[in-house]
């Protein structure tokens, strides 16, 4: 289960930037000089954060999230970057945080946190392909050919919309239903491709339980001259579970003469009800 920040329009604003370090744990042993040992072996960011100023009701809310889903600070989360305002994974440092009275009853809440490398945040993975794969600018770019039946969905963790709450990514593209035409879009720039390369697309899907028909995340292949020559994927039904699902898709060889490639999301024509979500969109070279 993913665990995101439970504040809604709480960002972390920074306070001190302590670089790229490795996260490590310092100690003291029974003899000699105090000691460090890192935490993981891979290179991590290290932030201390604060939130702007909050009422106690908010506090609340952050504490029973610390002590309970994150289980007393043990479990990694889901927070806005405090530069990129990406969302990436993190862990807090110690298991603690400082509480900070403010005027007016509010309170400051600051921890330190590493940004943990995870590649299944798109612009983490080496060499992605698609860009603007999980809609973080909060439009379009990247994309074209948008139908009218395709809006964009922010997550927000105290959204009375249940789908909203559970999108793994900034935002999602939210894909009504048009009975008897098949809706699509497709990335705006056709990327390179290698023949002599495999490649794996990824998305992440989230539907109400109204929703019905299939759905399709596709990848069509181009020769030199912007012709097609081949397409690959699946079409799915939409899990209905109000449960992010993630797929993975190892695509066969390339054909060959393909030179670029463009990504192709599509909810098909039988499709009568409901919304299907899709974020996360990404092709990469394995």
């Amino acid at each position: 289960m993913t665990i995101y920040w439970p504040l809604k329009d709480v960002g972390a604003s920074i306070r001190s930037n302590y670089a790229l370090q490795d996260g490590g744990h310092a100690f003291e042993p029974e003899a000699g000089a105090p000691l460090s040992r890192p935490r993981t072996t891979a290179r991590v960011e290290a932030w201390k954060v604060e939130t702007i100023a909050i009422r106690e009701g908010d506090l609340a809310i952050f504490e029973d999230w610390f002590d309970d889903t994150l289980a007393k600070g043990t479990q990694p989360f889901v927070m806005t970057h405090p530069v990129t305002r990406a969302f990436r994974k993190m862990q807090v440092q110690d298991r603690v945080y400082s509480i900070t009275p403010r005027r007016g009853g509010r309170f400051v809440i600051g921890m330190n946190v590493l940004v943990l490398p995870d590649a299944s945040f798109p612009g983490t993975r080496k060499g992605e392909l698609v860009e603007n794969g999980d809609f973080r600018t909060g439009d379009f770019t990247g994309w074209t050919s948008v139908p009218s039946t395709f809006d964009l969905v922010q997550n927000d963790q105290q959204s009375a919309d249940a789908i909203a709450q559970k999108i793994p990514a900034p935002y999602a593209v939210r894909m009504a239903s048009n009975s008897g035409t098949a809706e699509s879009m497709f990335s705006a720039t056709a990327f390179a491709v290698d023949p002599a390369k495999s490649y794996r697309l990824q998305y992440d899907e989230v539907s109400d339980a109204a929703a019905d028909g299939t759905f399709a995340v596709v990848v069509t292949y181009l020769d030199g001259g912007g012709t097609p020559l081949a397409t690959d994927g699946s079409t799915f039904a939409p899990s209905g579970t109000s449960q992010p699902i993630h797929k993975s898709i190892d695509l066969p060889a390339l054909p060959g003469g393909a030179v670029t490639a463009q990504v192709f999301v599509r909810r098909d024509a039988n499709g009568t009800a409901g919304n299907i979500y899709l974020t996360n969109v990404s092709m990469v070279p394995l």
